[in-house]
């Protein structure tokens, strides 16, 4: 009997060792592109850009992957007319 009971204490050591480590594992396989911005998925690994965008929000982009941001917001320039003097004449 007390056998028996050393290997389920084993066994459930091992499982709940193993539950950790894949909860970790997926927790660290989000990723969030914050509000006014753009993400491109890039790998860790290898030298590869999903060519797909995100939009801001919480993505799961597995592990090993992660987002390189870009500003959403477009900005103008309005050019009115300038006055340029040239001195070297």
């Amino acid at each position: 009997m007390i056998k028996r009971n050393k290997y389920i204490l084993a066994y459930s050591i091992v499982f709940w060792i193993g539950v950790i480590v894949g909860v970790i594992l997926f927790s660290v396989s989000f990723q969030k592109v914050p509000i006014e911005m753009y993400g491109l998925r890039a790998n860790y690994f290898s030298p590869t850009i999903d060519p797909a965008y995100y939009t801001p929000g919480l993505y799961d982009t597995g592990i090993g992957f992660y987002f390189i941001l870009f500003p959403s917001v477009k900005q103008y320039i309005v050019d009115s007319k300038v006055t340029v003097i040239n001195l070297n004449l």
